[in-house]
């Protein structure tokens, strides 16, 4: 009983008992030319890339970016009472001290400052590469940064460019996640 070998000759004797000329294995080998994390089956080498299209990667890259930027605008001023400036933050704070706030809604107040942990999350989740994620962490930051932006600009305060920015840049958001969970359909 004959196979054919690696130069294609059809001469070399098989054993049932004989080891194949190259084992499958998961690290690379020396002098394989594979690199650390690539796969060794047999005799090819077959790098790890990460499944989704470029597009999606770029996208995904984009909403963790625009995470970012919905933060920093959320620290900059947002409204103005008398001669103060307020962020997002001193404005959550004016508000459950006066008491402005019925209780359903108070506990809810207390949720904005979760914003930077789950801005924290699309940014873990745009280094994992879970496109999915990526899409609800940005959704959820573009609807609490939206949200907040239009109850600050329908009350009696003066608002200041830190809320447009952020508004603008929740919406900017908001629309990668939309197309990154548009594209992830696509493309499963």
């Amino acid at each position: 009983m004959t196979t054919l070998d690696m130069a294609g000759n059809g001469d070399t004797p098989t054993m049932p008992h004989a080891k194949p000329a190259v084992e499958p294995t998961t690290d690379a080998g020396a002098g394989s030319g594979a690199r650390v994390g690539d796969d060794v089956r047999e005799d090819r080498v077959v790098p790890r890339t990460d499944p989704s299209p470029r597009p999606i990667r770029a996208l995904r890259s984009a909403a963790g970016l625009g995470a970012l930027a919905t933060l920093g605008a959320t620290f900059l001023p947002w409204a103005s009472s008398g001669a103060r400036s307020r962020s997002s933050y001193a404005i959550i704070d004016v508000v459950e001290r006066a008491g402005v706030l019925s209780q359903p809604w108070a506990g809810l107040s207390t949720g904005w400052f979760l914003l930077p942990v789950l801005v924290g999350a699309a940014l873990l989740a745009v280094s994992v590469g879970s496109a999915r994620l990526v899409a609800l962490t940005t959704g959820t930051i573009a609807a609490l940064v939206i949200t907040g932006g239009l109850l600050v600009a329908r009350s009696p305060l003066v608002v200041e460019p830190g809320l447009v920015l952020a508004v603008g840049a929740g919406a900017c958001t908001g629309c990668m996640g939309i197309g990154i969970m548009i594209s992830t359909r696509r493309h499963t």
